[in-house]
């Protein structure tokens, strides 16, 4: 995390480094289901510099990285986690990097304690927990996300998931920004204006 840290701002870590990352925190025995590291590029390329609200949903090495990013751009970063042991060990690795920037909530969206008080005006929601821990993200955020606001989701490419983000273009005003096959980034806009990745 020392070299992400020296990374001038701005600056985002390449390929060979986001690997490093993942295969540290997988050897580290913290995560064996680590998400896929073009997933997280992207996330990464629209997280830089947002000041708004981002929410995560599954937690991992890209909860440490959003946070760090969070700590130069002033964003509030709410990860969402659903197993018990991921949610202690996000816990000790933001305590011990020193990691204020992020909120761990230990559930999913459809428990109370995971909705209540969600920040509003979320600019920016990364979908990477399983599918069966998702639920319907759209359906339960559409009164938090800003109007302009981004989702990537990972594990696209599964057959139900692809027909849970068609149901969403379908019933809220949702567009397809990039079709990645194993991650999708969806626009949500109010006003059907969606929000491009700055160059």
């Amino acid at each position: 995390m020392r070299q992400f840290r020296q990374l001038p701002e701005g600056e985002l870590p390449g390929a060979e480094l986001l690997e490093d990352l993942q295969s540290a925190w997988k050897n580290g025995a913290h995560d064996q289901t680590a998400i896929d590291t073009q997933f997280l590029g992207a996330l990464l390329d629209w997280a830089v510099g947002e000041e708004r609200s981002v929410l995560e949903i599954g937690s991992g090495v890209s909860t440490i990285l959003l946070g760090l990013l969070a700590e130069r751009s002033g964003a509030q970063i709410v990860t969402i986690e659903h197993s018990h042991r991921a949610h202690s060990i996000i816990c000790r690795q933001l305590a011990s990097l020193r990691i204020r920037s992020v909120e761990v909530r230990y559930g999913d969206l459809s428990s109370e304690a995971t909705q209540c008080e969600l920040p509003n005006s979320i600019g920016l929601v990364s979908v990477n927990a399983p599918p069966e821990h998702r639920g319907n993200v759209l359906e339960s955020l559409r009164d938090q996300l800003a109007g302009d606001s981004v989702i990537l989701c990972a594990d696209a490419d599964l057959g139900d998931e692809r027909d849970r983000i068609q149901q969403w273009l379908y019933d809220f005003p949702t567009e397809i920004i990039s079709d990645h096959g194993s991650y999708l980034v969806l626009g949500f806009a109010r006003n059907r204006i969606v929000r491009m990745l700055p160059s």
